[in-house]
């Protein structure tokens, strides 16, 4: 019935303490060109990530192609585009703890080789970016109607519209799921 995804269980906090099989592919073969935006969000994201992706802007300058996925396991729970599964397209990311979080709907997700395809490191190493269409925050006003403020934990609601511009995040960002 839940095609054994662990979400919200003991067994998915077990596969956040496990390094091994932390983010899983389903597609591994078939390279996909994105489009100028996209790349453009990948050259500033990688910038952003520090000298140690140096190598990986220039590819992503050359428009090298990726790995397009429809969905991911990451950490034993599943997240996949909203043209695939709404419902596990929805997330929170940022930081969570300093309340630096936001909602967003996954709109593509790619893996981006860490490594140049000339390397002799093995073609299992890769990065993946998810690109999402993030929800406007609540106004002042609504906020004030926001009955999950009052809580220190209990999140808060935002807005149905979405910004103007996507966001590109690596998949480590992710927080949860949302409802």
């Amino acid at each position: 019935v839940f095609e054994s995804d662990s979400r919200g269980t003991l067994l998915s906090d077990m596969y956040a303490l496990d390094d091994t099989h932390q983010i899983q592919l389903y597609n591994i073969t078939r390279k996909t060109s994105l489009t100028p935006e996209i790349y453009q969000l990948l050259i500033m994201t990688l910038q952003r990530m520090g000298l140690s992706w140096e190598s990986s802007v220039l590819r992503a300058a050359r428009s090298e192609p990726v790995l397009m996925q429809t969905k991911v396991r990451i950490r034993g729970t599943k997240y996949s585009t909203a043209g695939n599964a709404y419902g596990d397209s929805q997330v929170v990311f940022g930081d969570y703890p300093s309340g630096e979080w936001f909602a967003g709907r996954i709109s593509t997700i790619f893996a981006w080789p860490q490594v140049s395809p000339n390397s002799e490191k093995p073609e299992e190493d890769f990065k993946v970016f998810l690109l999402l269409r993030v929800m406007k925050p609540l106004t002042e006003q609504d906020a004030s109607d926001d009955c999950y403020r009052n809580y220190t934990d209990g999140g808060r609601l935002f807005s149905q519209e979405y910004q103007e511009n996507p966001v590109l995040i690596c998949a480590e960002d992710i927080a949860t799921h949302f409802a």
